[in-house]
């Protein structure tokens, strides 16, 4: 079964890399084990997540401001999951994935596709691919509000939703949304409203600098689940944010 995922990958990193090109992306190599659901790798915030982490075949959003260190937990939750043997993909929506940001919070950089799609149609196709060849264990993309630069087709983007919805139920993919932003402020175009859709809902708070010698080297931060269908709501968890060098 892990051999046949692992062949599975590969033939969808082909298959994107002759569509878009192969600058799109590099290669990645997986041996997932399946689980009802992918750690974070932060013990405090998987105790207060029903099965222990990201729910697998759903959709989860990551809510907060840059300073709060989204892109870095999304970086840490990426090398954790590819310590588990699972196949991880990012789409770099937001231009934030810097490679050496992402190796210093542990990312092996060379099992890890980075695909920067060039607008929100091809960022969506490519996610629709990656989730129906069954070869991934976590798909991020970061972030959101990149998706919609200008007035979006709201029927083309409400089918494409379902689409995605569809294929990651029948799937063992974790996808995890990230939004630069206050949860109040967001903004989807008609039809693509992840708040209706997603399985959990995560919004990130920044307490205080962590500072060692004088230098910041992380942050305390609050994460509120705001939304959990399958779990308790409303729980307060209080995590460090090693910036490793990624701030």
């Amino acid at each position: 079964m892990a051999q046949h995922r692992l062949t599975t990958l590969e033939q969808t990193v082909a298959a994107v890399s002759l569509r878009y090109g192969p600058a799109a992306l590099t290669k990645a190599t997986c041996a997932p084990l399946r689980r009802p659901a992918l750690p974070t790798g932060l013990p405090a915030l998987d105790g207060a997540l029903a099965g222990g982490g990201l729910p697998r075949g759903r959709i989860s959003e990551l809510i907060g401001p840059l300073s709060a260190g989204a892109t870095t937990l999304a970086a840490r939750i990426v090398a954790g999951a590819q310590r588990l043997g699972e196949g991880v993909a990012y789409l770099d929506l937001a231009g934030a994935a810097d490679a050496d940001g992402l190796a210093r919070c542990g990312v092996d950089l060379q099992r890890l596709p980075v695909i920067r799609p060039h607008h929100s149609r091809q960022a969506l196709e490519i996610a629709l691919t990656l989730v129906a060849r069954q070869g991934l264990g976590l798909l991020v993309l970061d972030a959101v509000g990149d998706l919609w630069q200008a007035p979006a087709d709201g029927r083309w983007a409400a089918a494409a939703l379902r689409r995605l919805l569809g294929r990651l139920r029948r799937s063992s993919c974790a996808f995890l949304a990230l939004h630069h932003g206050r949860a109040e402020k967001l903004c989807y175009p008609p039809g693509f409203s992840l708040q209706a859709h997603a399985w959990l809902r995560l919004e990130l708070q920044q307490v205080r600098w962590l500072r060692r010698m004088g230098d910041v080297w992380g942050c305390e931060a609050e994460v509120l689940v705001v939304q959990q269908r399958n779990g308790r709501e409303g729980q307060r968890v209080r995590i460090n944010i090693d910036f490793g060098g990624m701030i």
